[in-house]
This record gives structure tokens, sequence and C-alpha cells, in this order.
């Protein structure tokens, strides 16, 4: 039997939907040994890449950079259905290295699982492309991709959301397009279906998302609180501590509490730097710069012109881009090209960090 066809690692696959990443690894550990002494290249691939997938949520960045780039160049070597392996290093490096490297392993693995007809892995790199996406600052782009993963885990008829995690993303890219009560829905429904089936570790993004959309109400203080609690449930997952973390800062900020939003994002910095994870720590690099207590918020944004300013305010606010072209009598191509001078003035890549960083009538 291939090894990765074995009932161990079906075992450690589950092991890592449910966080238990400990137990993933001394599974698949001695898996990879036979795999490779079996001269198994498909199967050596799928090792590899559930060791990425397990060190990458461990903070252990370089090994899973190290597994990811040998199963990368095992599956190009050997000829092999390039999805799977484009997947994981996606997944992996827009944690790790490079979102552009990132972004460009997913598009492979989407066009090539849709030539083949390939569901799964055409499922999982556009997850992989929607997330990068969005924090890259494409929310209508990347709400087209997730909404397509949506579809196809449908079809599929998984149920699990521990299997892939594209739930909470989803909902963040609703809320910053302004879709707020589809957002609520999905994740009040994620939630039940979560907690119905013990997958008590997808409830931390989940509540990330929920925060970002208490925020968005101007519930600051419960967003706040929700953040916090998840943080502190995720101890054994510094990468995606840190993500909260840094989400509390925005949130801290929008609520002008700039001394507890500066301490959340040091505190994602340091996690971040201790575990290489670089395109995270520069966005709280970035963020701790506009958190700099020397300035003050006007001088956080000093060169917006009145039309800009106008513009990332509603932007902000939650309405899109056409709203904001009516609103204000212009046209949309006006409001993207003053929301890209924004964009780069500010130093930010997202509406979700234009959301936390425009505080309206300032």
């Amino acid at each position: 039997m291939p090894v990765n066809a074995t009932p161990e690692q079906l075992s450690a696959r589950h092991a890592l939907f449910d966080d238990h990443l400990d137990e993933a690894r001394n599974a698949l550990l001695p898996l990879l040994v036979e795999a490779e002494r079996s001269g198994d290249a498909e199967g050596t691939v799928d090792i590899l890449r559930s060791l990425a997938e397990v060190e990458i949520r461990a903070g252990r960045c370089a090994r899973a950079l190290n597994y990811a780039d040998r199963a990368q160049s095992l599956t190009d070597g050997a000829g092999l259905d390039p999805g799977p392996a484009c997947y994981t290093s996606a997944l992996v490096e827009g944690i790790a290295s490079h979102t552009d490297s990132a972004l460009a392993h997913a598009r492979r693995g989407a066009d090539t699982a849709r030539r083949e007809d390939n569901k799964v892995f055409l499922s999982r790199n556009l997850f992989a492309l929607g997330h990068l996406l969005l924090v890259t600052g494409h929310p209508k782009e990347a709400l087209q991709a997730l909404e397509e993963v949506r579809t196809l885990e449908t079809r599929q008829q998984v149920r699990d959301p521990s299997v892939l995690r594209w739930h909470a993303d989803l909902a963040e890219a609703l809320i910053c397009l302004g879709h707020l009560d589809q957002a609520r829905d999905l994740l009040t429904e994620t939630r039940r279906t979560a907690t119905d089936l013990g997958r008590s570790s997808v409830l931390p993004a989940l509540e990330r998302s929920q925060a970002l959309l208490d925020a968005t109400l101007g519930d600051y203080n419960a967003a706040a609180q929700r953040l916090t609690d998840a943080a502190d449930h995720l101890h054994h997952l510094p990468i995606e501590r840190g993500r909260t973390l840094l989400a509390l800062s925005h949130t801290e900020r929008r609520g002008r509490r700039r001394a507890s939003a500066r301490t959340a994002a040091q505190s994602a910095a340091e996690l971040f730097n201790t575990h290489q994870a670089h395109p995270w720590n520069e966005a709280a690099i970035r963020t701790l710069h506009r958190l700099d207590p020397a300035r003050t918020h006007r001088d956080t944004l000093p060169r917006l012109t009145t039309a800009e300013q106008r513009c990332a305010e509603l932007a902000a606010s939650g309405a899109s881009n056409r709203d904001i072209a009516t609103a204000l009598t212009i046209s949309v191509k006006t409001v993207e090209a003053n929301l890209t001078r924004v964009y780069r003035k500010l130093g930010l890549h997202s509406r979700i960090q234009l959301a936390h960083a425009v505080i309206p009538g300032t």
C-alpha cells in the first residue's frame, strides 16, 4: 500500500485538522522515511506537503519552507500533477516568504486543477488564492475565489469546516465589501457546524472575523474582548495568535485606545519575527509605525487630499466602490484611482487595513 494511503497517514491528517501538531508530526516523519526509501515520488510529495502544513501551523516557518520546496521540486522533477504542491507552496510562502510568489503558485495550481477537472485541488488552490488576495488588498477578487470554494465544497458534500478553513476568510471578504448580513449568517452557520462536530480548532479564526464585523458596526469593546479571548486560546499556534493580536491592535486603534493598540501590535511583531513569518512581520511593523506615540492621528494622514480622505472614510465604513462613486458623484474609476493613492501613501494593502487605519471624521 502506498504510504499516502495508509491508516497512519489518514490519522496524521486528522490530527492536523484538529491542530494536534506533535501527534501529526510524529506520525508523518516515519512515513517520509518509508516513502523515500521505496522511491514512491507521489507518496513522498504527499508526506512532505503534510509536514509543511504541520510546521507552518506550528510556527516553524523555515522547516515548512524546506518541506514545501522539496515537495515542489520533486513534483516538477517527476512530472506529477502540480496542483497539490502548488497549494502547499502558496499556503507556506504566503506566511513565511513572499506573497507574490505565493500568488503565482496558487494561480498555477488552480489553472492546472481546472484543466484537469480536479475539484479537490481546485478548491484548495482557490482557497489559497482567495486568502492571499484578501490580505493583499483585493477583497472583490478574493470574494470571487472564495465563493467558488464554497460552491465546490458544497457540491463535494464537505461539511467539516476544519478540513479547508475558508469560512473566516470568506466572511472577512463579505464584511470588507459591505455584505454584513451574509457574513453574519456564514459565521453563525459555521460556528454551529464546528460546535456540532467538535471542531473547536476553527473557532478562533471565526471569532476574529466576528470581531471585524463587530468593529465595522462600531462595537469596539465587544470586538476587542472577542480578539483577546481568541488570542488566549492560540498559544500553540503562534502565527494565528499573531494575526489575532494584530487584529486586536487595529480594533483598539479604531476605538481610540492607542496604548493598547501599540501593546498588541508589539506582541504580534515579536511573534512574527521570532517565527520568521516575514510578510506578517512587515504588516505588524507598518502598524507600529502608524502608532508611533510621537505622531498625532493628523500626522499619520499628512498627504491625503480632501477627495482621497473622503473616499478612504467611505471605504473604511464598508461602502463599495460603486456606492462611493454614487455618494460623491464621481466615476468608479476615479474612486479606484483615489483609493490606490491612499493605499500607497499609507502603506496599506487591503480594505481591512484601511478600515483599521482610517477613522471617519478625523
